[in-house]
């Protein structure tokens, strides 16, 4: 069995990640790392390295992905998120809730698209939701238009984060005009009252249109172990099986039964680095030691997993680690712990 292990999240800037890995107790990924082959690219993020990876030409068109997996065909037309949101005002800026904290119902979903529908009278269709919280508008083809992805812009400053270009301007005003009527909404107001944070945006993001692979050949990886949205829709595009990503490695082993090649994306350290919370972080990759790298090694030294891709892509630089079984002879190749990368980080 072949496994590709995509870990966004583990890489920090290289003065921070210093200081928060070097005490870690991480003795099966220091193995990996000091006997296996790794290289250290520029940064990246997770989206842009699986276009990359499954042939998509041009951004990642998290809508089109959305809609296809949710069994809506996005045909050939070009797609954009219109997710509600909330912006939070603190002393120091207007930071992008997640918006799955919202937990919106149906019923509230349902008002609030009703409200907002004259907003957006003039794209063919309107407001189509796949699930609560999850919205997508049809655009009349490509545009210049320039959006943030919502896993980037969460915690951000949104002020600074606007539809930008040319074909911005309507966009623009068709968001203003959204959060005035959000604002003014009695479903905000009821969960205002109770305590409930309200929708007071919508976040446009992930527009563009699904096209054939540039070399459609077969599929990397047998199936996707990923809990996003998005990766049905990847699965269909790619004529892959998928799944969610399991907690641990013996159940994606148990799983599997021993079949490949997979692509497993683990999402555990996204939140912690996205907060900017070393403690947290440092807890949550102790656990992915334990539950992923520790039995990993052990399945590499023992023959029942082929080959070990470990991809960790970041704005601080992406890590690449390749490992196989053979590396357990490399004996004169000694642990190489974490914190050793952090002169190759930004």
């Amino acid at each position: 069995m072949r496994i590709t292990l995509l870990l966004p999240g583990l890489l920090w800037p290289a003065r921070a990640f210093r200081d928060i890995s070097s005490d870690l107790p991480l003795p099966a990924l220091a193995a990996l790392l000091g006997r296996g082959r790794i290289a250290v690219a520029g940064p990246g993020s997770t989206e842009a390295w699986l276009a990359n990876a499954f042939g998509m030409k041009g951004a990642w068109p998290a809508a089109a992905l959305r809609l296809l997996g949710a069994g809506v065909d996005p045909g050939g037309g070009h797609w954009l998120c219109a997710d509600p949101a909330r912006i939070a005002l603190t002393a120091s800026g207007m930071p992008l809730d997640d918006p799955d904290r919202l937990a919106l119902t149906a019923d509230e979903c349902a008002a609030l698209r009703q409200a907002l529908a004259p907003v957006f009278d003039e794209v063919p269709g309107g407001i189509v939701a796949t699930r609560p919280g999850h919205w997508h508008l049809r655009l009349p083809g490509p545009l210049n238009l320039g959006t943030t992805p919502l896993p980037a812009a969460i915690g951000q400053d949104a002020k600074h984060l606007l539809p930008s270009g040319a074909d911005a301007r309507p966009w623009r005003t068709r968001l203003n005009e959204a959060q005035i009527l959000l604002h003014r909404h009695p479903v905000n107001a009821a969960r205002e009252a109770a305590g409930r944070p309200p929708a007071n945006t919508l976040w446009f993001w992930g527009e563009g249109a699904l096209s054939a692979p540039r070399t459609p050949p077969d599929p990397p990886w047998r199936s996707i172990a990923w809990n996003d949205p998005a990766a049905p829709g990847l699965a269909r595009f790619a004529a892959v099986g998928s799944g969610p990503a399991p907690e641990t490695w013996a159940g994606l082993e148990a799983r599997a039964g021993g079949k490949g090649p997979l692509l497993v994306v683990l999402e555990d350290l996204i939140g912690p680095r996205r907060g900017r919370d070393a403690l947290a972080w440092s807890a949550a990759l102790e656990g992915v030691e334990d539950r992923w790298f520790a039995p990993l090694d052990a399945a590499l030294r023992a023959g029942r997993v082929a080959a070990l891709n470990l991809v960790a892509p970041g704005d601080a630089g992406t890590l690449r680690l390749e490992a196989a079984p053979g590396d357990r002879w490399r004996f004169w190749r000694r642990p190489l712990p974490l914190a050793a990368l952090a002169d190759r980080l930004r």
